[in-house]
């Protein structure tokens, strides 16, 4: 149970947008790398890739988040967990900045090799950008210019997420015996 609070993605066809709703990605994208695409982000697979690999073996790949030239040196289970983790920075950034400020990021500078790679995956998971811009709106403000983007929100994001997600965890594994005995769930406290 160490690592419970990691999120295991569905089958491909649960992430797959397209317009007319076709049960084929080709014409539309995936929706975990869609709303990291709009919220200002790309992601790098760690491991070796090819363009043409099947989505649903890189849905369950780990991943790094890129942003601009940069990548985080930091590897996440995959893209579902990558993203639940920027969720929750969008969620609770401001709480978060106070604690970001002992925070140790390793942030490297993306080679033009790897910005190929990079671009060759969004080809594989993005078929549409129109259709994504439509469906979740635009690039955040900061990355049309102005405010310069920080790292070390995410690296603060990474661990207070997974002190949630645990916390979590253990309350839903607390409370369901009394779903399945009473069929109600009763507020049961925690022992920290």
């Amino acid at each position: 149970m160490a690592a419970s609070y990691l999120p295991l993605p569905a089958s491909c066809d649960m992430y797959c947008f397209s317009q007319d709703q076709a049960s084929n990605d080709q014409f539309g994208f995936n929706m975990c790398w869609a709303r990291l695409h709009s919220l200002g982000y790309g992601i790098s697979i760690s491991e070796d890739s090819a363009c043409d690999s099947d989505v649903s073996e890189l849905l369950v790949k780990p991943v790094q988040l890129v942003r601009g030239d940069e990548l985080l040196d930091h590897e996440f289970v995959n893209i579902l967990h990558a993203l639940q983790v920027i969720h929750f920075y969008c969620w609770q950034g401001s709480a978060l900045k106070t604690k970001a400020l002992n925070v140790h990021r390793n942030v490297l500078k993306l080679s033009d090799k790897d910005k190929e790679k990079i671009n060759c995956l969004k080809s594989v998971l993005l078929n549409d950008e129109h259709l994504v811009l439509k469906v979740f709106g635009s690039m955040p403000l900061e990355e049309n210019g102005g405010i310069c983007f920080d790292w070390t929100g995410i690296v603060a994001a990474i661990a207070a997420w997974e002190d949630y997600v645990t916390k979590l965890s253990k309350q839903i594994h607390l409370e369901l015996p009394y779903w399945r005995m009473h069929e109600s769930i009763y507020t049961v406290q925690l022992d920290e």
